[in-house]
């Protein structure tokens, strides 16, 4: 039976509305390293693997996972490194400071260059009007999607408040309790409850990497607050809850461990997932994706972004187990290398109802909410 298309949102979905990408995160971070950080990353950048910010986290990491192994630790403080960086040489203990004071600006300056603009809400609602007319919902006949995304910034939630064309109702796993009504996470509640009934654009927002309103209290709860900034040390909040680039262990602590469960579990009962502007640099995401390539062969992932074809070779493809299974993948992996633009919609139509077409004509029921 075929069931629905769900939508899986990156970095590159959010450009088209003027966030950047990782690799422009870098461009603008530049301005704000001190000379021994821009030093480092310029260094680092004379590799031609090394482009965005991700990647010169994923170094300094590296680094200081050895430098806290206390047999290396050791070793390092007898016979302390130098670095030969383009500007002259850094000693190990100013480039793991460096390092380290580096991963600080950055996680403070997520926090500007994503934090939601409100000249940005027409353009927001426009594109994805026409995203789920023209696309999403002629495929499923239904009025509801599940969505799933790594970005921070608000961008859905903005065009459930302000979609006056269409009334758009989101679930995004929180709800409000007490006389207050203040946000807090109970996904139960909130995913399986009712959407508004005059609601004609129901979604269902999974924030898989958490999003720049979200903080924990120091009791534990995590609440949805109104203000996107970085939590300072107070009596009530302890901490944002993000996954800031390069974090690569974190799906077993709440709520990105439900986040994923809800992932996995929705895009196994779905036939295809729309993907835009994804580069598949997320291991445990990737996990998920192929899992359910391998789980049915008429599984399919429609991939939208100027770099779909190289972003799937280099990324995800390369975990095929043999070569039987890179041939599948090669089927199962619609490539369109255009950015996330209305003018990019017929073709992304004609690649998923094509793919309904195929399928339908081996006997497969549509499924209808």
């Amino acid at each position: 039976m075929v069931k629905k298309v769900c939508l899986f949102l990156g970095a590159g979905a959010s450009k088209a509305f003027g966030y950047p990408t990782t690799k422009d995160f870098l461009a603008n971070l530049k301005p704000k390293l001190d000379t021994t950080q821009n030093n480092i990353v310029e260094t680092l950048k004379e590799s031609k693997n090394v482009v965005d910010i991700e990647h010169i986290l994923n170094i300094i990491n590296a680094f200081n996972k050895l430098n806290s192994n206390k047999l290396a630790e050791e070793f390092l403080q007898r016979r302390p490194p130098k670095f030969s960086l383009i500007k002259g040489p850094v000693k190990w203990r100013n480039f793991i400071t460096a390092g380290t004071r580096l991963e600080k600006l950055v996680i403070s300056d997520l926090f500007n260059q994503y934090r939601f603009e409100d000249s940005k809400t027409p353009d927001i609602i426009s594109l994805y009007n026409q995203l789920f007319e023209d696309v999403i919902f002629k495929f499923n006949r239904t009025n509801e999607l599940d969505i799933f995304t790594t970005n921070y910034d608000s961008v859905i939630e903005e065009l459930c408040e302000s979609n006056k064309k269409n009334k758009t109702c989101t679930l995004d796993g929180f709800v409000p309790v007490g006389s207050r009504g203040r946000l807090f996470w109970r996904p139960k509640e909130s995913y399986f409850g009712e959407f508004d009934k005059d609601a004609k654009i129901r979604l269902r927002l999974f924030k898989l990497h958490g999003s720049l309103n979200w903080c924990e209290r120091k009791n534990g709860d995590i609440e949805k607050v109104v203000l996107e900034q970085k939590v300072e040390a107070s009596s009530r909040y302890k901490n944002n809850m993000l996954i800031y680039p390069a974090q690569k262990t974190y799906a077993e602590t709440e709520p990105y461990s439900t986040l994923h469960q809800y992932f996995r579990e929705n895009l196994n009962g779905s036939m295809a997932c729309i993907v835009i502007g994804f580069a598949f640099r997320d291991e445990l995401i990737n996990d998920i994706f192929l899992n359910f390539l391998r789980t049915h062969k008429r599984h399919r992932l429609i991939v939208l972004s100027p770099t779909a074809t190289e972003d799937v070779k280099a990324n995800l493809s390369v975990s095929a187990r043999n070569k039987i299974e890179l041939d599948r993948f090669e089927t199962q992996v619609r490539r369109i290398d255009t950015p996330f633009e209305a003018d990019s919609f017929d073709r992304l139509y004609k690649e998923t109802l094509s793919y309904k077409r195929r399928i339908t004509r081996r006997g497969d029921i549509i499924h209808q909410h």
